[in-house]
């Protein structure tokens, strides 16, 4: 899904998440920052690495899904083309 974000054209990126890349960027650096703390904040059940890889591997692609969802909020047969 990286190389499908990368190439996004300003307009495309606002038409399925509503903000520009300037402001997806700056958005991102926070989350960046939240999600590595919300990683770090409570003691893990398991060892680093178990259990399913991830999908959404990034923090750019994780945000950019989540921005997709709440402003297009697809159905489940259209998820599963994204991911």
């Amino acid at each position: 899904m990286s190389q499908l974000l990368f190439p996004l054209q300003d307009r495309l990126l606002r038409a399925l998440t509503g903000l520009n890349r300037k402001a997806f960027e700056s958005l991102l650096e926070s989350f960046d920052q939240m999600y590595e703390q919300t990683l770090h904040s409570k003691p893990r059940q398991r060892s680093v690495g178990g259990g399913r890889k991830a999908r959404l591997r990034t923090n750019q692609e994780k945000l950019f899904y989540i921005l997709f969802y709440f402003k297009c909020y697809p159905t489940f047969d259209e998820r599963w083309y994204l991911v």
